[in-house]
């Protein structure tokens, strides 16, 4: 049987909602039995009790736009929200007569407060971060609005205001108030010390639909207050308040156990003389190789090159990942440029020194001799890099068509793999496939070549044009057609008889992932370097 005395909402209103993650602003919904309706406004604090005086609402959104304010003895006023009555709104409506669709909107100010961006795709609007942490503050559905509750708290604190929620409830019923044992007259309201409500009762059967013979209607508000202890935020809080992680420095010779030190760079020894007694803050430390994977995983975030990780908008990070077992850091860099989250994401990683640093690392830290990388994933992106801008120069047009923006990804991510994982494999011999043959440039090579077979493609279209060159390459298409069918064969379909043979061909059968991408890699990188010696096209 319906719930005409609304006990569930009632409790709801008695909880204690600083609590909840989420606070609903707006809601707009009509189900066949319940009608909805929230309207959450801003209440100064010198008008609170005015507000909880009555359930019936003081203002809802149809009401705030700018405008004048007329009065009977003087002129009219303009205010900004078109009321003088102390209350602002943190919703409004946006009407327009019905031709255009009807709009329920959070206020600029909170939006510029937090410096929100909306992402269409979600419905949602974000908020990032100094380090470039998205959180997501806003939630808009068609029927409902949410919004944060920490982050609406603190934009009432800095208002000091409070947010002041409106309900408007129906529930029907099929049944005759005597079932419900209750009156058509009936009447109950409670007013506590952050809500108030009242319930009414009346027969529906204008509408002559069964469900709705009868319903009962709950009106009601509720104060959700801002922080008591609130405390502005300011720019320099990040540094002051900055926490460190401790970091394995080295092993102890007698005891075998891990010596670790903290990475803050004001307790680290320098090269003139600072904290003596202190690690230096060049030591190296040393971390699986898998913890770039997170990185590599995001790559419209984070961008993994050559000697520097970067976190767009926010940290970059001078890493050494020309080792060929491990991925070395200096200690102080890592409590200098990354936050707290970071460095506590990079200790779980942390590993004893294994060796030292790569000689590239070396040569350009310490020597300032500038060094090509070592590791086959940096040395082809390199190449491949600086091959697309030799060949447009030399032939006047790419060979390579430039990736797609959904395709980015397939670039940033080769990466000599992290795991002895198949899936992993599988995703890098697809991206190096796309690479270098599906964005292989066959309009610009139909131009120059002559055939007459439609069923010549990408690497074949390729082929006869490379036979036209001097000096004409000769790996440079059975190493593409091996990763075609690599490809076809393995990544792309259900592997059988034929993966086999071309793990064969390409002499990687039996091989560790690592070192089966270190071969494909170094087939691509002499294709490459067959590719930028031609000279011209005969």
């Amino acid at each position: 049987m319906k719930d005409l005395l609304f006990k569930d909402i009632v409790r709801w209103l008695t909880n204690d909602l600083r609590q909840e993650s989420w606070t609903t602003v707006y809601k707009d919904l009509d189900l066949e039995t319940d009608w909805f309706r929230i309207c959450g406004i801003l209440v100064p604090k010198d008008l609170k009790s005015k507000f909880l005086e009555h359930g019936e609402w003081s203002l809802n959104t149809t009401q705030f736009k700018p405008d004048f304010v007329h009065y009977a003895d003087e002129d009219p006023k303009y205010f900004r929200w078109g009321i003088d009555l102390g209350y602002e709104p943190l919703i409004y409506q946006r009407f327009y007569n019905n031709i255009y669709p009807t709009t329920y909107e959070i206020i600029e100010e909170f939006k510029l407060y937090f410096n929100l961006y909306f992402d269409s795709k979600s419905n949602t609007y974000i908020a990032v971060d100094d380090y470039s942490n998205e959180n997501t503050i806003i939630v808009k559905t068609p029927n409902e609005i949410k919004i944060r509750t920490s982050s609406l708290r603190e934009f009432l604190s800095a208002k000091k205001m409070s947010l002041g929620l409106q309900l408007d409830y129906f529930r029907f019923s099929s049944l005759e108030f005597e079932t419900h044992n209750l009156n058509e007259d009936d009447y109950f309201e409670n007013v506590g010390k952050d809500f108030c409500y009242n319930i009414t009762f009346q027969k529906s059967d204008y509408f002559n639909e069964e469900a709705k013979k009868i319903n009962s209607r709950l009106l009601a508000k509720k104060i959700i207050s801002d922080f008591s202890k609130f405390k502005p935020k300011h720019w320099t809080d990040k540094f002051e308040n900055k926490e460190y992680c401790d970091f394995i420095i080295s092993e102890d010779i007698d005891t075998g156990q891990v010596i670790t030190n903290t990475c803050n760079p004001d307790k680290l020894a320098d090269f003139f003389g600072k904290n003596p007694d202190s690690p230096q803050f060049l030591t190296s430390i040393f971390f699986k190789r898998e913890v770039l994977l997170k990185y590599y995983q995001d790559t419209k975030k984070y961008t993994v090159s050559d000697g520097t990780l970067f976190y767009k908008g926010s940290w970059h990070l001078e890493i050494d990942n020309n080792h060929p077992n491990a991925i070395l850091v200096y200690l102080g860099d890592l409590g200098r440029n990354l936050p707290y989250e970071e460095q506590l994401y990079w200790r779980s990683f942390n590993i004893p020194p294994n060796g030292y640093m790569s000689e590239v690392k070396f040569n350009r830290d310490f020597l300032s001799i500038s060094n090509p990388p070592r590791s086959l994933d940096l040395i082809f992106k390199s190449k491949f890099k600086t091959f697309k801008i030799n060949w447009l120069e030399k032939f006047g047009f790419s060979l390579f068509n430039e990736l797609a923006e959904k395709d980015y990804h397939c670039l940033k991510s080769i990466r000599l793999p992290l795991y002895e994982d198949n899936s992993e494999f599988d995703n890098l011999i697809l991206n190096l496939t796309k690479i270098l043959i599906d964005y292989i440039n066959e309009k610009e090579l139909n131009k120059r070549i002559k055939t007459t077979d439609k069923n010549v493609q990408g690497i074949g279209k390729l082929e006869l044009f490379l036979k036209e060159t001097y000096p004409s390459p000769q790996n440079v298409i059975p190493f593409l057609r091996q990763l075609q069918r690599l490809r076809s064969k393995g990544s792309a379909h259900r592997k059988g008889k034929d993966y086999l043979t071309i793990l064969k061909e390409l002499g990687i059968e039996n091989k560790t992932y690592l070192e089966s991408f270190e071969i494909i890699l170094k087939k691509a990188i002499k294709a490459i370097d067959e590719l930028n010696e031609i000279e011209h096209d005969v």
